[in-house]
């Protein structure tokens, strides 16, 4: 992208490539959480794989396992679970790589989330940087992307939480613009339950030094009436032929849901069974359900 920007001659700043991958790197993120005293117990860098076998050997409080991420990864690609007090071959050569790789993985005990949030900043210049808003990350029973929320109210979220969350997390989007970096940034941080059923913000699990789907969500915050709530979802659709009637069949016929959409992959002519959709709807129905209800209708087969 940056060559592209020089060969046409645009004047969009392009912040150094070596900075944009320092702090995207999960290193990085671990390092200030560290500082923080916010890291999750157990947690730690691991540089071999007589590191990572100790590390898993002596267990920790939690029952979840362990999970291993690469220093370079997002959207849940990048990472392994681990159960258990062995770590199976699978597991092994994949660690094996990203040491190759990269010199070192983080690893974590599996947390119990509550809800997962996206931070949304844009940043112009050392020290000036714009709050673009919170949505609600969605992910799947591996960590993977499931979608975003947005919305006046997200639900199971308390702003003076969030707020409180906003107040860690500013010092260090402020650090981050003083690296040089200037465009998108996004900060996931997980609401969990620890072993001792203490809750608590993990306030940098993830800083993403890019456009993050939770941003590309966001942007839709003013396409949608102000009462209203959204949800950009990741979509399978076994028949492609009938995706938008489907969808247009459950507008009709779903209370409480006022447009269900596919913007992406763009176009009548699908060559995928997957995309995006998004959903608008009164804000007082039971989102999780209404979201899983959309989904499932895409994924019939009759």
């Amino acid at each position: 992208m940056a060559d592209l920007v020089e060969k046409v001659g645009s004047m969009q700043a392009i912040p150094d490539l070596d900075v944009v991958e320092r702090v995207n790197r999960r290193v990085w993120a671990f390092e200030r959480e560290l500082e923080l005293r916010m890291c999750p117990l157990g947690a730690g860098i691991v540089e071999s794989i007589g590191e990572l076998r100790s590390m898993v050997a002596k267990g920790h409080d939690g029952e979840g396992g362990w999970l291993v991420k690469s220093d370079l990864g997002g959207a849940g690609r990048g990472q392994r679970r681990i159960r258990g007090e062995t770590v199976d071959r699978v597991v092994l050569d994949w660690v094996t790589a990203m040491l190759n790789r990269d010199g070192l993985v983080v690893i974590e005990p599996w947390l119990e989330s509550i809800k997962e949030v996206g931070l949304q900043f844009e940043i112009e210049s050392p020290g000036k940087v714009h709050r673009c808003g919170v949505t609600e990350l969605l992910v799947t029973g591996t960590r993977g992307y499931r979608g975003s929320r947005l919305g006046n109210r997200l639900p199971g979220i308390c702003p003076e939480s969030v707020e409180t969350l906003l107040a860690i997390v500013d010092p260090v989007v402020t650090e981050i613009s003083r690296t040089g970096y200037v465009g998108p940034l996004g900060i996931d941080s997980m609401w969990y339950r620890a072993p001792s059923g203490e809750l608590s913000w993990r306030p940098l699990q993830d800083i993403n030094a890019r456009y993050t789907m939770g941003r590309c969500a966001l942007e839709w915050a003013s396409h949608i009436p102000h009462e209203a709530g959204a949800s950009v979802m990741v979509a399978s659709w076994p028949i492609r032929e009938s995706v938008d009637r489907r969808l247009a069949d459950v507008e009709s016929k779903t209370a409480g849901l006022f447009s269900a959409s596919r913007f992406s992959p763009q176009g009548a002519s699908l060559e995928t069974e997957s995309g995006l959709v998004l959903l608008v709807y009164d804000q007082s129905v039971e989102i999780d359900q209404l979201e899983d209800h959309v989904l499932q209708e895409l994924e019939r087969t009759d």
